[in-house]
């Protein structure tokens, strides 16, 4: 099956739902401004991703997900050969530091959220090869294209409800005097306390997500 087209034409909904109902093997490799970004599929399922140069190592990713620390990965690294997530990935799960089942979460999760925001791509243009393959060193994982064309598409009508909120990412948050709150009752994930303590009056939205590391 050769595909071949762009955004304007074709939506990642759409080749997706094609892929799965044909239950293809191959590379969809989108094109857009910010390099490549290979979707390899096997049998109509998502099995990985591959972005040139933009990936966050695995361990990297297992560390801010919290399945490891960094003294773990200093104990591992120098048995390792070749370096890669998939011979990292043995490595701790040899020693016990982490379960297959950790791995395949924090991977997955990983894919999700680099597919998810070309669900609402308009730009750029894809290809599909069904001869091309991920690569050996990469770890795969299959994952029912349903699922994944659903999510996709709760979070483009969450982005739509979030932009009639924050039209634009130049606007100054302000935190809202509340004078009865409880504050013993809140509770906030890292993320979220780490974006409130760059609300100043002064940072735009970009500004708290550049400060904060965060999309």
């Amino acid at each position: 099956m050769a595909l071949k087209g762009n955004f304007k034409d074709f939506s990642l909904t759409q080749l997706l739902n094609l892929i799965r109902l044909a239950r293809k093997t191959g590379d969809l490799t989108i094109e857009e401004s910010g390099g490549p970004l290979h979707v390899f599929c096997q049998d109509g399922r998502l099995i990985s991703l591959a972005r040139d140069g933009r990936k966050t190592p695995l361990g990297e990713a297992l560390v801010k997900a919290g399945r490891v620390t960094e003294d773990e990965l200093k104990l591992v690294r120098p048995y390792m050969a070749l370096n890669s997530d998939k011979e990292l990935a043995l490595r701790l799960i040899d020693l016990g530091v982490v379960s297959r089942d950790d791995v395949m979460q924090v991977v997955s999760q990983q894919m999700l959220e680099t597919l998810y925001p070309f669900f609402s791509a308009s730009k750029g243009s894809f290809n599909f090869d069904p001869d091309a393959l991920p690569s050996e060193d990469d770890i795969t994982i299959a994952m029912e294209l349903e699922a994944v064309i659903l999510e996709g598409g709760r979070r483009i009508r969450e982005a739509g409800r979030l932009q009639e909120v924050i039209p634009s990412l130049d606007v100054v948050p302000r935190l809202s005097p509340q004078q009865d709150a409880k504050m013993r009752s809140i509770n906030l994930s890292v993320d979220q306390w780490k974006v409130i303590s760059f609300i100043n009056g002064r940072n735009t939205m970009k500004q708290i997500g550049d400060y904060a590391g965060l999309s």
